[in-house]
């Protein structure tokens, strides 16, 4: 067994997420949020691009050898991994992803699934990088298999592997959907994009009476709303109206390190009733937040806060996770100490 298969083999055993390459430094893997060294005696320049190359198809090393960058997904082994690589002036470095390693650390509510099956409105999906989205969209639509849904699914990401063995599903590139148009039979659009620059024709979908799920890269629910609003440009009043007629449901998602699990989901879940459309059109995101803290009980919504206080209540994350990934700390501070912590 070469060292690479063993780096490999201790990063599942441990239940690490990453293992980080860098040309002549060790090797690294990452756990929650802890970076640990898996190797440590540095590793050759030379040995680091002859591991990282070995995994890559004579295309892929052509592209990165062009393109300076590739990713995509291998199977190494009996594990699954998404690989991101790219070359610099040290040589080649890059994160090899494991995939499927543990049980996904989310659990939403089954009123996500029936928001998301129904055939209008626009979903929100919003979390900064590592944040989960990812698994977060696909655990989304395998909720909704058995509805006899055709979903188009437009990704920057076309290497993700969408598990919807029940479905009509069609992945496409963004360009596809600039160049061509939404696929007429599309049930389901899904926008998962970085680029902020498709929030128009995501609204304008929903506008036109297509159930359209988009993915935004921000801290959490507020700042996606308020920077979907920034960019929509023009009078903010109108664009608030626009959003508030078609939303149905947002989800700010973050990924804090666990207690009993390497990594916990945290989300927050807004959805789009009455109070909450008005609050929307009105901009006022105060009185979202009090419609979630008050009616969750009945509705299911959430703030961020709220999921993190759960989540220390139940032990599966510590304070200082939870501190680091709240919008409002002090709020946070409250809540713990109403229950004497």
């Amino acid at each position: 067994m070469n060292s690479f298969q063993v780096w490999l083999e201790k990063a599942v055993k441990e239940n690490a997420q990453e293992l980080l390459f860098n040309p002549s430094q060790p090797v690294r893997m990452r756990k929650g949020a802890q970076i640990e060294v898996i190797e440590n005696e540095p590793t050759p320049a030379s040995a680091t691009r002859q591991f990282l190359t070995g995994i890559l198809t004579d295309e892929e090393k052509k592209t990165l050898f062009e393109k300076l960058s590739v990713h995509g997904v291998r199977l190494i082994g009996k594990v699954p991994v998404k690989f991101q690589l790219q070359v610099d002036l040290d040589g080649v470095s890059g994160a090899l992803e494991i995939q499927n390693i543990q049980s996904s650390p989310w659990n939403l509510p089954p009123i996500c699934a029936e928001i998301l099956a129904r055939s209008e409105g626009l979903h929100l999906l919003v979390g900064p990088r590592r944040s989960g989205k990812s698994t977060v969209l696909n655990e989304a639509l395998r909720a909704i298999q058995g509805r006899r849904k055709v979903i188009a699914i437009y990704t920057e990401n076309e290497s993700q592997d969408f598990e919807l063995n029940e479905q009509v599903v069609s992945v496409f590139p963004l360009k596809h959907l600039q160049t061509h148009g939404v696929l007429r039979s599309a049930d389901l659009v899904v926008i998962d994009s970085d680029q902020p620059s498709f929030c128009e024709q995501a609204l304008h979908l929903a506008e036109t009476g297509r159930s359209v799920l988009l993915t935004l890269p921000y801290l959490h629910l507020k700042m996606g709303v308020e920077r979907l609003l920034d960019l929509l440009g023009g009078a903010r009043e109108v664009q608030e109206r626009r959003l508030a007629a078609v939303f149905q449901m947002g989800l700010g998602v973050r990924l804090l390190a666990g207690i009993e699990n390497p990594m916990q989901g945290a989300f927050e879940l807004l959805l789009g009733t009455q109070e909450v459309k008005a609050a929307l059109e009105s901009g006022n995101w105060t009185a979202i937040q009090d419609i979630c803290k008050t009616t969750g009980d009945k509705t299911g919504m959430r703030t961020l806060n709220q999921s993190l206080f759960q989540l220390l209540l139940k032990r599966k994350v510590d304070l200082k996770a939870a501190f680091e990934a709240s919008p409002e700390p002090q709020e946070l501070d409250s809540l713990l100490r109403k229950v004497g912590i």
